[in-house]
């Protein structure tokens, strides 16, 4: 149809008028006038169907080159964006390798500080058969003072007892003489410093008070004042000794109940009263060849650690008085000993 289309146009005027001419009547002559206008109309429709299909063709090039060069932009940011994912694939690569090997350097830490723990462990389960044995032999001793301990500590409450009732029968007797409070000057329990004599009203006395009754001195209890006298001796220990108390406690009764943890407490606070032992917690845990762990070294390390939260209550609640045995020893429970049987450990 193209190349008729170019005919026709080259050739139109000529051609149609031949045709319209060599008719051999009229009637062929309108029949041929007829179809010349048939065919010229269906040209042009097809020529202008051809022209949209053409115009239809360039608008679709048109898409189709915008969506390619959008490809090529995508094509282009998707390669950036795999290069920038391969980078952090490698460097993320890169930190596992490094994390491996911190980790197999921690493991290998783990078990250098597994086997440094079994070493002590075992060190310690010598010392405590070469203790038993020796405190077997020497069981009378140890009854003996244990026996002095008992003496020692009920002597110790008779004196505090002791102390709080006369404290109590001077602020009685301060309540009922407000006037005479200051007034020490005939009393040989309070400590006058008359040497004993007594001092007649007006007579220049020097116990602290005028002619009024009224008391000067600065230094004498206000009547009905109570000054406590605490019963329980550990009650001002410091921080830092409850703290290694209750590291002791772990080191020596980890794994065991807590009332175990409680008799490993009162063992160190017996012995700080004995006169067999050192007189401070610290001097107690640190005397030579009396408590494994210091010697194997796990102490130090639960320093550096810390103790559980439960030996810190157990320290806490003995210095705060609830001892509950009143030993000096105790070891691991062979049969070797007898005593009281707490947990693995036997206490006597």
């Amino acid at each position: 149809m193209k190349k008729r289309i170019q005919f026709m146009y080259e050739n139109s005027d000529r051609s149609i008028w031949i045709t319209l001419l060599e008719a051999g009547s009229f009637a062929e002559f309108v029949n041929r006038v007829q179809y010349i206008a048939d065919v010229s109309a269906y040209d042009r429709n097809m020529l202008n169907t051809y022209q949209e299909t053409q115009q239809t063709i360039a608008s679709y090039k048109d898409t189709l080159e915008q969506q390619k060069t959008e490809l090529l932009a995508s094509q282009e940011e998707l390669k950036n964006k795999e290069n920038d994912l391969n980078q952090v694939i490698a460097s993320r690569q890169s930190e596992l390798e490094d994390t491996s090997d911190a980790q197999q350097e921690s493991q290998q830490q783990a078990d250098q500080y597994a086997d440094q723990i079994a070493a002590m462990e075992e060190f310690e389960r010598q010392m405590e058969e070469q203790k038993a044995a020796e405190d077997a032999a020497n069981m009378a001793m140890i009854k003996q003072q244990e026996e002095e301990l008992r003496q020692e500590q009920e002597a110790a409450k008779q004196r505090r007892e002791e102390a709080k009732r006369q404290q109590q029968a001077q602020n009685e007797q301060q309540a009922q003489n407000p006037d005479n409070a200051g007034d020490t000057s005939g009393s040989d329990q309070n400590g006058d410093n008359n040497g004993g004599t007594d001092t007649q009203p007006g007579s220049g006395d020097n116990n602290g008070s005028d002619n009024t009754g009224n008391n000067t001195n600065p230094g004498t209890t206000d009547p009905g004042t109570d000054t406590d006298i605490d019963d329980n001796p550990f009650a001002n220990v410091s921080e830092s000794e409850v703290y290694l108390l209750a590291c002791i406690i772990d080191c020596e009764s980890e794994g065991e109940p807590y009332a175990g943890q409680l008799a490993v407490g009162s063992v160190v606070l017996n012995r700080v009263e004995s006169k067999y032992f050192p007189d401070t917690i610290t001097g107690v845990i640190y005397q030579k060849n009396q408590f494994s762990p210091v010697a194997s070294g796990r102490l130090a390390y639960m320093l550096d650690r810390g103790p559980t939260a439960r030996c810190m209550k157990a320290a806490r609640e003995v210095l705060g008085g609830n001892r509950t045995v009143s030993c000096l020893y105790f070891r691991v429970n062979t049969g070797v000993i007898s005593g009281t049987v707490i947990g693995h450990h036997v206490f006597y």
